[in-house]
């Protein structure tokens, strides 16, 4: 097991063992091992966010915010050498026309029905994980993978 797959998996079962509500947004099909981007999409319960974050600063983790980042859209991307940065959000947002425009959704709502278990994980349901995508669409991602995750749920 690398050092990757280790603090990865590590950071998850910390989030399990407190039950704190996440799910990783999208590209989770090979994790712990591997993932299918630069990053690891995950979104957490806004009021458990701080925790997680500082969860990630005791673990050596550094940290930049979104610039959209606010009281009401915490967002920050997460790094540490020989680990997976780690990309954690409260709400959605998207860049559009040069700006950071959030997605203002309840969050409740969100987690009702935006995440299920897969594996050791909580990952998004077929409803987050379209929304997910069509924002990183309309944000300007070329990615094919993207239509793809769409057409599956959609068809």
């Amino acid at each position: 097991m690398t050092s990757a797959v280790a603090n990865f998996t590590s950071f998850i079962e910390w989030l399990n063992n407190l039950y704190i509500p996440y799910f990783i947004a999208w590209g989770y099909e090979r994790l712990p091992e591997e993932h299918s981007g630069g990053d690891v999409d995950i979104c957490v319960y806004p009021s458990c966010y701080m925790a997680v974050a500082e969860e990630l600063a005791r673990r050596g983790y550094s940290s930049a915010k979104c610039p959209a980042y606010s009281e009401a859209h915490k967002h920050e991307q997460f790094a540490q050498s020989g680990s997976y940065s780690l990309d954690i959000f409260s709400s959605f947002c998207f860049p559009f026309m040069g700006k950071i425009m959030v997605l203002n959704v309840n969050s409740e709502r969100i987690f009702r029905v935006g995440r299920i278990r897969w594996k050791e994980f909580w990952v998004s349901s077929p409803i987050a994980e379209t929304l997910f995508t069509a924002l990183r669409i309309v944000g300007g991602r070329k990615d094919e993978n993207c239509m793809e995750r769409i057409k599956k749920h959609l068809i």
